[in-house]
């Protein structure tokens, strides 16, 4: 309704802004999506440009660090059940 998004899913939305130079770290309870809107940082030593996306699984935790002024969305859900 509204152009709103629906989601059918525990996630949790973060969003952000980076200037270069800056780290971040976040803990995470499931896993996670990070989308980079603009600018360029790396998360757990991956580089991410604005539009790049990267799936995490299984981490405890993202580092992120600003190589320049950035802005960033990252969307957790909670991991899958093992059997």
């Amino acid at each position: 309704a509204n152009g709103a998004l629906m989601m059918h899913q525990d996630a949790a939305i973060y969003g952000g802004n980076l200037r270069k130079g800056d780290t971040h770290n976040l803990d995470l309870r499931g896993d996670a999506y990070v989308l980079a809107a603009a600018g360029k940082f790396s998360v757990n030593d991956v580089t991410l440009n604005a539009g790049d996306g990267a799936a995490t699984f299984a981490e405890a935790s993202l580092r992120i660090s600003a190589q320049e002024d950035s802005e960033l969305l990252v969307i957790e859900v909670p991991r899958p059940a093992t059997i």
